[in-house]
Parts: C-alpha cells; structure tokens; sequence
C-alpha cells in the first residue's frame, strides 16, 4: 500500500483524500494507495482515491498490477465480514505492470467486498508495459477474483455486491499487439468465479464510455466462468453494449446523459432517462438509501431510485424517452440513420452531427430534424453529400411538446455504400473502391465478401482476370474464406450486358469456384450466377472452372441411406468455355465437379472443355446410396467438350465426353443439345465410354435412380478407341436405370482403330444390370424409350475380323434391363460389317429381352423380332431431309404411334413442345415429331 497498510483490523474512514500515493514493492500484493491484507474490515466513506498507482514496471519477484488505487487479499474472516466502499470517488488511478494488470482502481482477491453509491472515471488498467509478455489487462475500473471467506484452511464461496455505482470513461490498455485488438478482457469491471458458488448482486449501476486504447467499447462488464458462480443478479443496470450479458428485464441502454462529465461531474441530468429508473432491492438486498453526497434516496421520497451513484431530485424526468436502437446504414457519400418510435414525442425528432468524434447535443451540431406527427412516426432521415473519408457521429432526439428532448446515444460511421447491387470492374480497386456503380471493387472475391441477403453482385463488360477472381471459396473449411451461409440466400452474381462480352479468366491458374456445405450450411437455387463466361480454369484433381461439393450423413430413419447438404446453386446463361482438369490418376470434370450436390444449369454452354479421365464437361459423383436432389440441364448445349487419357500414370477407362454420372442418380436434363463432344482411350486397354454422356453400371435399388432425358439432340459425337478395349456408346453409355423420350440421337460415331477393338452402339450403349435388394429379390434397371428418333450413327471396328456392332441401340445382359419401348424410330444406323443384322440393334433371343416394345419403326426389322410387336413397321420415315428427322407430309409413320403402352403414357408434346397427338384426338406419330397432318 502506497499510503495504508492494513492487516487483521477494521478501521474507518470518513471523508478520506488518498492521492498520488505510489506502491512500486517488489511483491504480488499491494494497492497504490491502501493494501487490506487478512481478516480485516475496514469501511471507506465518502473517500476519494485519485492520482494513486501500482507500479511493478521494474519488479523482478512479480510483474503483475493489482489495483491501482486499493487492494483486497483474504480478507473476510466469515460470512459477515466485508470490506465496505460507500459514496466513494476512484478517479485518475492506475495499475501498471510488465505483466497483467487488473482493477485499475480496485482489485479484490478472495474477499468479500461491497461498493456502493462509488463513482469510478478516469482509471486505467496497463498491461505488458514495454511490450514483451503478451499479457493483457483486465477490468479498467475493478476486477474481483474469487470471492469468499476463510474457513479454517479452507475458502468458501462469498458474496461481491456492486450498487448504485457509476462507472464510466475508464480505459484499459496493453503493450502486447495481441491484446491491443483483444476484447477478452473487460473494459470496466471483470468478475471472475474460481468455482466456489459466489454469489453476485451487480444492480442499478451505470457502466458507460469504459474503452480500450484502440477505441473499442465492447464488453463492459465480463463475468468470467459463468458456470462457477451460484447466483448472479444483474438488474436496474445501465450498461453499454450490454446485449451479451445475461441481466434481468429492468435493465436497459441508453446513454445515461450526465451533466457534465467532461469536467467530472456524473451526475445525471434533468434529461436523463435513468432517472426513476432503479429498485429500491433485488433478491433480498437493499439498495442505499443515500446517495455519494449524502442526499436521501430515492428523491422525492415514494419515488423509485435513480441509476448510478448520483440521485436527482426529480422523482421523473420531464424530457421524453431516449430515442433508442439508433442504427446507422451508410452509402456512397451519405447514411441512413433509423430508430424506434419514442411514445412521448408528440412535436419532432431532431437530427444532430458532428464530424470526428462523440458530443454532447448542442444548438451548433444541430442538422435537421423529421416530423414525430405522423402516423405511423417518421423514424429515418438520410444525410447526403458527406465524405467517405470522414467518421460522423450521430445523434437523435425525441421533441414533446414543451419542447423538451429526449436523446439517444451517439452512433459513429463512415459513409460507405452498402449495396444492395455491388459492383465488379476491370478497372474497379478492392482498396479504395465501396462496390457502388462509380467505385466498382477489382474482384469478385472482394464483391462477394460484402453481400448480405437478397443482394445483386454486378459485372461490368470486360476480361476479368488475376487473384479474385480465381480461386473463390465459399466454403466452410476453417482453411478457406469462411463465408456466412445465410448471407447468400437470394444473392445473384450477375453481368451488366451478357456472358458475350463479361468474362472471368482464370488464365490456367486455379478453378473459378469451390462450393462447399454441411448439413448446417446449405445452398439453395435463390444463389444464382447469370450471364457470365467462365473461361481458363485448370486444375489438377477435378472441377476446371467450379466445384460443388456436399456433405453426406447417416438418414436417421434409414440405416442403408445417406442423405446429403443442400447444395443447389443455380447457373443460368453462363458460358463454361477452355477449361480443364489433368490427373496423373485421371482428371474429373473439366469445367464441373459435383459431389453430393444438385445445382441447376438452364440455358448455359459448355464449350471445348477438358479433361483426362472422365466428364469433359461436368462430372457428377457421391455415394450411390445417398439420397440427394435433382440436378437439372434445361435448355444447356455441350458442344466440342472432350475426353482422353494423355497424361495419366495410373491407366483408367474414359468417360463421357461431356456428362459423366459415376452411378446412377436422378438427374433431368431437357431442352438440350449435345454435339461433336468426344471420347477417346489413346493409352489404355479399359476402353471408352458415352462420346456425350457416360453413367457408370453402378446403382442403388434404394434410391431407385433415373436418368430423364427428354427434347434433347445428340448429334456428331464421338467415342474412339486407339488402343485395346471397345468403345460402347456413341452418345450414350448408360449403366444405369434412364429414360429417354422425345429426343433424336443422330449422326453419332463409335469406332476402334486399336488391334481387336470394335465400336459398339452407335446411338446408345446399354449395360444396366440388375442388383440384388436386403430381401434376395433381383431387382432389374429400368431402361425407357419413348418417341425417340435415333438414326443415322455409325459403328465400325479394326483388325481381326472386328467390325462395329448395332450402329443405333445396343444392349448388354438383356435378361437384366426391363422397361417399355415405344413410338421411337430406328433408322439409317450402319456398322461397317456388311450383313445387315449388325446394323441396328443388338440381336437378343425372346426369352432373353425382358423391355416390352411395340409401336416402333425398326430398320432391318427382319433380325430383331424381339421388338417386333404386331404393331410395329419396317417403313421408310420419309424424313424432310438428311439432317431433318422430322416427319414429312408423306410419312407413313404420321399417327402411327399410341398415347400410351404397358401402363406407360407417352409425352402430350414433342421436341418442339407442340402439342401431341396434333390434331386433338388423333394418334400419336412416331419419332421425337409431331406433324401437324
């Protein structure tokens, strides 16, 4: 102690001045001014500590700072005794140490202490002192460690009461860089629990203004292990930024409106709304019933008891309620200020500025003001014309009639826009740009970081290249930019004028997007991107331009199932064009990846995308036995999208020039167009497979997969052998149950220019087989063909006597594929074998075909009678041209059709989306067209 030492007794002191005392002893305890050591009780009255410090800045034994005006060590003897501080002053004192520092005016250690009627302001709590022991500083004006009292050896959990205090304007700092930035510390009172049941009483006390060096204002009032306290009673209290603080409901914030504390007087104001506002007791305790000054309390008697350490005379305050829930919204060059409706302002709210720091309000800052009249009240107001390099502060007041004001707390910010349309330029700044349309950011990473929901991010025209703009994650992986999931509902990345001409390179350095979720963190279809090329993306594992990726768990009501995060964002006419992905172990798709995923893509391109292993486009993956959502192709074109094996050390199969499923999965693709995608196995002998789309012959019988295939073109792919195995599927090789309807499958290629290799199902390859469910039943894949026209693909082989093979359909393990079959067209399909049983179809005996078929026009009919029911033709189509498979006027194949077969009912329009049959109450035609005839 730097004045009183005090040890085993219980002295009293009464109008006490104890200033600019110093305690600098080598030892952990102390006080700057008074050090109470073991059993003792000493009362403080109306006392004032001002100017005192503890000082271990050049302590060696210990560098610690412990109460800067009084310290507290065990001092209560039972449950009775405490060291009482009623209507006392600590101001300008400090504890300063090397090390930690706590209680900037007082520190209580294993004591029972009660503050009353005390106004602290001004103190400071120093921690690390030089910067070398990153420790921090805790509790500006006071900090209490575990209360009790002695019992015997032992230490029993005691009682710290706080009441009727005021403790504003402290400050807490700290040499260590780690915690200059910190809020683990309190910035005025820091109550910490050592596991003994203490109990708090903590009401109508106003903790206000109490900072860190750095100017942060947060955390007031800490409780420290909350679990380790008894009973805290918190009410009556006002304290700032109090929202995490567990108080009882008479507690508010509000500022407290003193009279003048710049020059030290915390007294609250005729206009105070604390006025009244406090309990005469909580849970058993009473509050004083004098105030610092001796002043009778409440005042006027009757009345309820003001807040803080002061009492007012009025027993209310004339003024109206303080405007509350001040919020400020910035834009470019101006701020939006909104706040509640006060009951008791019946003539005005008056808006009050200042530029750079806080105020009190004054006649000189005031702005405007917005009428209180109207019904409902005119709560917002936004200042414009500001500068978006300065920090205003803001107030509020509520007007009553007898011109009376009722004031909110100051609000500070620097103009900024705030969206909801950010926007991306080639010529925009991350650092000095705010995203509004004439400071656009540099980056799409940077746009995307500001987005709340129901935001637009925005692209100018131009070739949008560099960091930023490659390589985003959105994703929840502590390792990546951790990005808030809720903030993305209803957001959309979007350009100005058209994928044509808005463009993100990734100039061959990194994917353009990896999506991640969790059962927790989702994405749905409101998360779009639109009218955006994506272009350069490389990677070397899977997903060239965007990876999506979801997270599967256990289905708690299906022990066989897996369910999977919702992860649907959906892409619409956006450009994916020259990406790629290149795997030793084989690449997976080469401009999307998916897993457990099921985003939707409508009207989008994907162009002269690569990869070497497997989905030149888009490949699609997870468990086989996870129940996800639909993924969606509607109105999307796959054009010159690629497959090979270069660059592989593990050899692998390829797969899917465009699509590759890697199991069976509900997937509807519509409207769409492929062409002159390719396939190709150069190196390896596992063969190739699907020139367009490829499903591997795996699936679920749980999950009951399908692939919908539905007014959709498959046109001049390609699937090629160079070395070993067959090539099967020159469009499509589906493993997989899938229904095909209302498309036309033409002028596609499967061919082996390898030794002993052959092309095989030029149209389509089918290799669905059957799989056994939990019971032993054989449960078949369905395979559905319903007013298709598949013509004119080819097939050819190499060496050996090897020649294509069933240049339109062909079915591998007939007896495993069941389904129905009917009003499709099957027509002008060749292999390069001569005999005209290898041209068209796979030859399969009757017992052996399992697809009922019927109602279908099939060249060469005389080799498959399989499918040869007795309404089925052998009939040249008469199509309108070699490129045109619609029907012309004198088909005979015009209302040649059925509506439905086997339980089956067929499409109501065609390819086109006319309607059918047409005319009404005709028969269907057969083929993917309707004629009008």
């Amino acid at each position: 102690g730097g004045s009183v030492y005090i040890y085993e007794s219980n002295p009293v002191f009464k109008k006490v001045i104890f200033k600019q005392n110093i305690d600098e002893v080598d030892t952990w305890t102390g006080g700057g001014a008074v050090y109470i050591d073991y059993k003792a009780e000493p009362r403080f009255y109306q006392c004032v500590f001002d100017g005192n410090i503890m000082d271990r800045t050049n302590s060696t034994n210990n560098t610690n700072a412990n109460g800067g005006a009084v310290g507290l060590n065990r001092t209560s003897s039972n449950d009775k005794s405490f060291v009482l501080f009623d209507g006392c002053t600590f101001k300008n004192n400090i504890a300063k140490g090397s090390g930690m520092a706590r209680g900037g005016a007082l520190y209580v250690y294993e004591s029972q202490a009660k503050i009353l009627n005390s106004l602290f302001y001004n103190n400071t709590a120093y921690a690390d002192v030089g910067g070398q022991n990153n420790s921090g500083a805790y509790g500006s004006a006071i900090a209490v460690s575990g209360v009790s009292y002695q019992t015997g050896q032992q230490n029993t959990g005691g009682d710290v009461h706080i009441i009727n205090s005021t403790i504003a304007n402290n400050k807490v700092k700290s040499g260590s860089s780690s915690h200059q930035t910190s809020d683990d510390y309190a910035m005025a009172v820091f109550l910490e629990s050592w596991d003994r049941s203490e109990d708090l009483w903590f009401f109508n006390n106003i903790v206000w203004g109490n900072q860190s060096e750095n100017g942060k204002l947060d955390r007031q009032v800490i409780i420290w292990n909350e679990q380790g306290w008894s009973s805290r009673y918190l009410n009556y209290n006002v304290i700032q930024n109090s929202a995490e603080l567990t108080q009882y409901s008479s507690s508010f914030e509000t500022d407290p409106t003193f009279a003048d504390s710049v020059n030290g007087d915390y007294s609250l104001a005729n206009s105070s709304s604390l006025i009244g506002k406090g309990g005469s007791s909580f849970k058993t305790v009473d509050a004083p019933t004098t105030d610092l000054l001796g002043v009778a309390r409440p005042s006027p008697s009757g009345s309820n008891p003001d807040i803080g350490a002061y009492e007012n005379g009025l027993a209310t305050t004339p003024y109206p309620a303080a405007v509350m829930n001040l919020t400020a919204i910035g834009g470019s060059g101006s701020v939006t200020l909104k706040w509640n409706t006060v009951a008791d302002a019946d003539s005005a709210y008056k808006v009050y500025k200042r530029d750079g720091e806080a105020f009190s309000v004054a006649a000189a800052y005031y702005l405007g003001a917005t009428s209180a009249k109207t019904v409902p009240h005119d709560t917002t107001y936004t200042i414009t014309g500001l500068d978006n390099a300065t920090r205003y502060f803001f107030r509020i007041s509520a007007v009553n009639k007898q011109g009376y004001e009722g004031t909110s707390a100051s609000i500070d910010i620097t103009p900024t826009y705030s969206g909801p349309v950010w926007w991306v330029s080639t010529t925009g700044n991350d650092d000095t740009g705010d995203g509004g349309t004439g400071k656009p950011f540099k980056t799409l990473e940077h746009a995307i970081k500001h987005v709340t929901a129901g935001d637009t991010v925005k692209l100018k025209k131009g070739t949008h290249t560099g960091v930023g703009n490659y390589g985003i994650a959105i994703t929840t992986n502590s390792n990546s930019a951790v990005i808030d999931f809720e903030n993305l509902k209803n957001v959309v990345i979007t350009s100005e004028e058209g994928a044509a001409v808005t463009i993100i390179h990734a100039n061959d350095q990194d994917r353009h997007f990896t999506i991640s979720g969790n059962q927790t963190n989702t994405i749905d279809s409101t998360f779009q991107f639109i009218g955006l090329t994506f272009t350069g993306g490389k990677r070397s594992d899977y997903g060239g331009s965007v990876a999506i990726l979801g997270e599967a768990y256990p289905n708690p009501n299906n022990s066989q199932q897996r369910l999977t995060s919702h992860m649907q964002p959906k892409f619409k006419d956006c450009v994916f064009k020259d990406n790629q992905v290149m795997s030793n172990n084989g690449g997976r798709g080469g401009a999307i990846y998916l897993e457990n995923a099921a985003p939707i893509f409508e009207s989008c391109v994907f162009d002269s995308n690569y990869a070497n292993g497997a989905g030149g486009a888009l490949d699609v993956g997870g468990g086989n036995n996870v129940y996800r959502d639909t993924v969606w192709v509607y109105k999307s074109t796959f054009k010159n999208n690629w497959v090979d094996d270069d660059g592989m050390s593990n050899k692998i199969s390829t797969n899917g020039g465009a699509i590759n499923l890697r199991h069976g999965m509900l997937i509807i693709i519509t409207n769409s167009t492929f062409e002159k995608n390719m396939v190709i196995s150069k190196n390896s002998d596992f063969g190739s497979y699907g020139g367009a789309i490829s499903i591997n012959r795996d699936w679920d019988t749980k999950n009951r997969p399908l692939l919908h295939i539905s007014n959709s073109r498959f046109t001049k792919n390609i699937n090629r052998t160079e070395f070993g195995w067959n090539a099967q599927g020159g469009a499509i090789y589906a493993g997989a149950p899938f229904a095909l309807y209302n498309t036309v499958i033409d002028s596609n290629t499967a061919e082996s220019t390898a030794q002993n290799g052959r092309g095989v199902g030029g149209g389509l390859f089918v290799d669905i087989g059957a799989y056994w469910d939990n019971n032993g039943t054989q449960i078949q894949g369905n395979f559905y063909l319903i007013n298709n026209t598949i013509a004119d693909n080819y097939v050819s082989g190499q060496g050996n006597n090897e020649s294509g093979e069933s240049g339109g359909v062909y079915i591998n393990h007939g007896n495993e594929v069941s389904g129905t079959w009917f009003n499709n067209i099957f027509w002008g399909n060749r292999s390069d074998n001569t005999e005209t049983s290898r041209h068209n179809l796979s030859m399969h005996e009757a017992n052996t075909f399992l697809i009922a078929a019927d109602y279908n026009n099939v060249e060469f009919s005389e080799h498959y009678s399989y499918i040869m029911g007795s309404n089925s033709y052998d009939l040249n189509p008469a199509f309108y041209s070699a490129t045109n498979y619609q029907l012309s006027g004198g088909s005979p194949l015009i209302g040649a059709g059925v509506s439905g077969f086997n339980g089956v009912t067929g499409p109501t329009t065609d390819i086109l989306g006319n309607a059918r049959p047409n005319p009404s109450g005709s028969s269907p035609d057969l083929g993917a067209y309707e004629n009008a005839l």
